[in-house]
């Protein structure tokens, strides 16, 4: 395997879509704000060097990039792992808070009687 087809297979993990746009400039974003390089504006992630990875046009790949690259896809990895727990908690808690209510119904009710 390349390292520019290792360099698009991170861009599409980290864009996680397979429309190009909206894996490159998620892929972007995350890459401008975990690694701004203003002191060194060589470095700085621009949406043509993500573009390039993502078409395997690149000629090649700096080591820094694709540890940067690396990097990032870990993170987004990790945010999307939160992200589902904390659907999969909010889904538990209303779940728990539905049955504690039901258990709360007067034994009355339960049996089909009525209420006096």
């Amino acid at each position: 395997m390349s390292d520019v087809t290792m360099a698009r297979g991170y861009v599409a993990e980290i864009g996680n879509s397979t429309q190009a746009k909206v894996a490159i400039a998620t892929t972007l974003k995350w890459l401008s704000r975990l690694y701004p390089h203003k002191d060194n504006p060589k470095n700085q992630w621009t949406e043509r060097r993500v573009r390039s990875f993502w078409n395997e046009e690149a000629a090649l790949v700096q080591f820094r990039e694709m540890v940067e690259l690396h990097r990032a896809a870990d993170a987004a990895r990790e945010e999307r792992a939160k992200q589902k727990a904390r659907k999969q908690h909010a889904a538990y808690r209303a779940e728990t808070a539905r049955l504690a209510e039901m258990a709360l119904v007067p034994p009355a009710a339960r049996d089909g009687d009525v209420a006096p």
